[in-house]
C-alpha cells in the first residue's frame, strides 16, 4: 500500500491538529533546545586552566608586635599570637639594617625609622608559603629565613609614633 505525498501530508497536518500530538511535537523541539542552551552557558562560563597560583590574602591587614632579629631574619612576632612573621619586603622598598636600627625608604620616597626590640604596626598581609610571592620578593628573602611571611604594605609604623599622634 503506496501512500502519495499529497495524502502523507493530509496524514501528518491532522495528526499535529490532535492536542497530544502538539505537545509531542513542542517537547521534541523544547529539550533539545534546553540542552543546547544549557551546554553552550556551561562551556563559556568555564575558565581556562591557569598556572599562576592566587595570593591567598588581599593584604588589608595590620600585624601588631616586637620587631626582632632570629638568626639574621628581620621578623615580627605578633603580639596576640604566636605567630612570628619573616618580612618579605616588595621591590620598590629600600632596607638598611644597622645594628639594631632599621631604615625603611617606602616606595613614595618617605623615610620610616624602626629600632629592634621595638613594638611595630605593618600594613600588608599574612603568606603561609613563599610559593605564594612574586619572584621579585622571593629573590630579596634570605634563603636560611622560614616562613610563615607577613608581605610589608605602604603603612609601617613604631608604636610609640602611633601613640604620639593621637
Amino acid at each position: 500500500m503506496l501512500f502519495s505525498t499529497k495524502s502523507l501530508l493530509t496524514v501528518v497536518q491532522a495528526f499535529f491538529q490532535h492536542p497530544s500530538a502538539q505537545q509531542i511535537a513542542r517537547s521534541m523541539v523544547i529539550w533539545p533546545m534546553l540542552i543546547a542552551m544549557s551546554l553552550t552557558v556551561t562551556a563559556c562560563g568555564s575558565q581556562p586552566a591557569t598556572t599562576v597560583t592566587p595570593e591567598p590574602t588581599r593584604l588589608l591587614s595590620f600585624v601588631v608586635g616586637e620587631l626582632v632579629m632570629v638568626n639574621g631574619c628581620l621578623r615580627v612576632n605578633e603580639q596576640d599570637t604566636d605567630t612570628s612573621y619573616l618580612l618579605a619586603w616588595p621591590p620598590d622598598f629600600t632596607v638598611n639594617i644597622e645594628n639594631d636600627t632599621v631604615q625603611i625608604i617606602k616606595r613614595d620616597g618617605e623615610e620610616v625609622v624602626l629600632h629592634i626590640g621595638g613594638m611595630v604596626r605593618i600594613s600588608g598581609g599574612e603568606v603561609k608559603s613563599a610559593n605564594y610571592l612574586s619572584e621579585e620578593v622571593r629573590q630579596k628573602l634570605p634563603a636560611h629565613c622560614p616562613g610563615p611571611y607577613w608581605v610589608v604594605g605602604i603603612e609601617i609604623d613604631p608604636i610609640k609614633a602611633i601613640e604620639e599622634s593621637k
